[in-house]
């Protein structure tokens, strides 16, 4: 079996191990006896290659998970060999007693042997702490006496068999050599604690606070609480910088809390951008900054920090504080870093695809600019006699050909992202797992196609992919296929992600995609510049019509008609500037109606230009109208609900506006000279107003402002104070006559007098005066019955 025999002894780094792992489980899981001779394989690990029993160990742990049986043979055997070499009294063979008590300390801290076994291996060795048990016990305290000191559940059994150890050096005498192994082992397991050389920095009572609230208090579950009591600190307090200090202590909580809590910091951030927007600027402007610094100083010890990073800013981005596009950038600001394509390159490039006779087949030759063929696993064969040195030289010194659209080229070396970093695919796994549910959209889907082939073409120039990043990739595509079935409804004709099998459909795919919105850059440009008057309307206009003609067929002669004539016109002036060029000396005459000609296009031209700007006045103009008659129809509306206000009193331009009495017309001011007339200030006749606002302290500030009469504004306050006037007229006249006519009833005296008002009172009231008030009254018939209940609730009768 290769595996056992070639392969298991090599897997000295993770990735061996968990490629060895993934081809046994796939091929050979199935089979039992397959099992048992990996197991064996694994069990009989050479006694000097002591290297090998982490990574073994790190191979059972993945075992476990799939097929128990190997795990809990190989520590059964594992046990019964410790307790069998234990009782071998003799001094010999201690190379394969701390093979196999490394090997079950290893198996603990993976969590594959339960801690009870090493805890009996420990006890059966302090029973008899003397010669090779000495050696085998500190060999289980420095490799897996940490982890049991720091596990809750075995410390106290740990501290005990430490004492005891302690208590027998003490009474017994050894050498040198074993006191300081013993030492050594009780450093490994709790070390001193050393005095920190820095001070610790003192903090605020409210940072304190602060700092507890993100980083011990905050979850899913207490968001609005945090949020809440955040909020009630002293914003207003010039000392200290709050906004600051929440988004360091956010960023710290990602970074040393669970990756879980990322979801919650993001959730907070949300809850605080109403009332205070300026964390939100900060926290996005930080994070962006981060993941640039990290990609431009690579570093290993960093890259932790940016998958931190990323997830929150994909958080950020589905809680809607970071847009779309920051989304789009960042992902191909991932993949493209530092693979810029130099001017030189692309020079070379271009003499490239005009040269017909090329090496490689016609199927590979194309417009797009690919002459060269990247092949995975490629193997060179070199012949007999050959200098594979000089062949390698040669190939190595080909340039590689690039497309006239492509800014960026993952062909291009780069010493922040070599072929075997991977770092950067794992970034982009995590940005895209984090918003899948906002970028499979049918309004970004194009653009997500279009970074997807991007990103493939990125992947097929990596030398090889771990196993942990391709398990990455797998499930990121596999997320954006599920996330695209559930929209298909929306998203026609699109079934799933394409995935292309090799480096140049995806190359091809992308540069299409860069030629199309190349030429549309290039028409809109053009479109411009002819609107502008910058560019000639005939080149515009021919340009338009070769697209026509590229579309559709149809008559297009009156099109034709005029672009013969401004293709005359052009030609024209260039065979008369050509013509004076040539016979200068002899003919001025006719140089001189050239230059004329062509001053006549140039005043054409700036008249285009003027025409244009006027046309570009008046709707500036247009607007500036419609804006002031939505004012005025505020203004109506609001005098129409208050009848006794005035319409400017109500305006919308401020809170309160006043207009004095004494105002009359233009004409009214040109015929009475005694009256002084008001000015605005173009100059004309004006109406009075006075703006009010309340200031500081709610005082009230006014200042006169004058109006020009021929304004709709004044006329419309003014035909609005004269109907209201008048209304008012008619409402006093209608009340003054009705009291007359109330006074003429009754005989004049429509007030009494005050002697009379107690007679009045106390008068019995009579018949007459009841007939007199309220009209006859008609006498009661002779006998009337009513039906109706009784006193008792019974039915009855009753006569009146």
């Amino acid at each position: 079996m290769v595996l056992l025999e070639e392969e298991l002894p090599e897997c000295n780094r993770r990735d061996l191990v968990d490629n060895l792992a993934e081809k046994f489980c796939t091929n050979h899981g199935t089979n039992k006896n397959a099992r048992k001779r990996i197991q064996q394989a694994m069990f009989l690990v050479p006694r000097s290659r002591l290297d090998l029993i982490p990574y073994y160990s790190r191979l059972a742990a993945i075992f476990d998970r799939v097929f128990p049986d190997i795990s809990s043979s190989l520590v059964t055997e594992l046990e019964k060999q410790f307790h069998g070499l234990a009782r071998w009294k003799k001094q010999q063979g201690i190379d394969s007693r701390i093979r196999n008590a490394k090997f079950i300390a290893e198996l603990t801290k993976f969590k594959v042997a339960p801690p009870i076994v090493v805890i009996r291996c420990l006890q059966r060795c302090v029973q008899d702490f003397s010669g090779h048990n000495i050696d085998v016990a500190c060999c289980i305290l420095e490799s897996c006496g940490r982890f049991l000191h720091r596990s809750k559940h075995t410390a106290p059994k740990l501290a005990e068999i430490m004492e005891k150890i302690t208590r027998i050096r003490k009474a017994k005498h050894f050498d040198e050599r074993t006191i300081e192994l013993i030492k050594s082992a009780f450093f490994t397991v709790q070390p001193p604690k050393l005095q920190s050389q820095r001070k610790e920095k003192s903090l605020t009572d409210t940072e304190e606070y602060l700092k507890h609230l993100i980083i011990d208090r905050l979850d899913k579950s207490n968001i609005s609480f945090v949020s809440k009591q955040i909020l009630r600190f002293p914003w207003n307090d010039a000392s200290h910088d709050y906004s600051e200090l929440v988004v360091k202590y956010l960023l710290k909580a990602c970074r040393k809390g669970r990756f879980s809590s990322i979801t919650a910091v993001a959730s907070l951030a949300a809850k605080m951008r109403r009332h205070r927007p300026e964390i939100i600027a900060r926290l996005i402007d930080l994070l962006l900054e981060e993941l640039h610094f990290i990609i431009e100083h690579p570093s290993v010890r960093d890259q932790q920090r940016a998958i931190v990073y990323t997830k929150l800013i994909g958080e950020l981005h589905s809680n809607g504080l970071i847009s779309l596009e920051t989304i789009f950038d960042q992902l191909h600001k991932f993949i493209n870093f530092d693979h810029d394509i130099p001017d030189s390159l692309r020079a070379i490039s271009s003499e490239q695809s005009l040269d017909k006779e090329s090496p490689m087949p016609s199927s590979l030759r194309s417009e797009l600019g690919i002459n060269k063929a990247i092949h995975e696993d490629e193997e060179m064969e070199v012949e007999d006699g050959e200098d594979a040195e000089d062949t390698n030289a040669k190939s190595s010194l080909a340039p590689m050909a690039v497309s006239k659209f492509s800014k960026y080229d993952p062909r291009v070396f780069s010493a922040l992202d070599p072929p075997s970093s991977v770092f950067r695919i794992k970034l982009v796994c995590t940005l895209l797992d984090s918003c899948v549910s906002s970028l499979v959209t049918v309004s970004s889907f194009s653009k997500l196609e279009c970074f997807l082939a991007t990103f493939q073409r990125y992947i097929f120039i990596k030398n090889a992919l771990p196993a942990d990043i391709e398990f990455s990739l797998l499930d990121t595509f596999d997320l954006l296929d599920s996330t695209l079935k559930s929209m298909r409804k929306s998203i026609k004709g699109k079934a799933s992600i394409v995935r292309y099998k090799s480096w140049f459909e995806a190359h091809d795919a992308i540069v299409k995609d860069e030629e199309a919105e190349a030429k549309a850059k290039e028409k809109a440009r053009e479109r411009l510049l002819s609107q502008a008057g910058i560019l000639s309307g005939g080149d515009a206009f021919l340009d338009e019509q070769d697209d026509f003609d590229e579309n559709s067929t149809g008559d297009i002669s009156n099109d034709d008609s005029t672009d013969v004539s401004d293709n005359d016109s052009n030609s024209v002036s260039d065979e008369t500037m050509s013509e004076c060029e040539e016979d200068s000396g002899e003919d001025d005459s006719e140089c001189d109606a050239a230059d004329d000609l062509i001053d006549e296009e140039g005043v054409d031209d700036f008249e285009d230009s003027d025409i244009l700007r006027k046309l570009e006045d008046e709707a500036f103009e247009r607007e500036l109208r419609k804006l002031t008659m939505e004012a005025v129809e505020k203004g109506k509306h609001s005098a129409r609900i208050m009848a006794t206000s005035k319409v400017s009193d109500s305006m919308p331009s401020a809170s309160q506006f006043s207009r004095s009495r004494n105002v009359q017309s233009a004409d009214g001011l040109a015929d009475n000279p005694t009256v002084p007339a008001t000015l605005s200030l173009s100059g004309t006749s004006g109406m009075n107003f006075t703006f009010i606002k309340r200031g500081r302290k709610g005082r009230t500030e006014s200042k006169p402002l004058i109006v020009p009469i021929e304004t709709n504004l004044v006329k419309v306050a003014t035909i609005q104070d004269t109907e209201a006037a008048i209304e008012r007229d008619l409402l006093k006249a209608r009340v003054l006559r009705y009291e007359a006519e109330s006074a003429e009833m009754s005989s004049g005296d429509v007030y009494m007098s005050q002697e009379q008002v107690p007679e009045v009172r106390n008068r019995s009231l009579r018949n007459i005066d009841i007939d007199k008030q309220f009209g006859r009254s008609r006498p009661f018939s002779g006998r009337g019955l009513a039906r109706g209940r009784g006193n008792y609730g019974g039915r009855g009768l009753k006569r009146f």
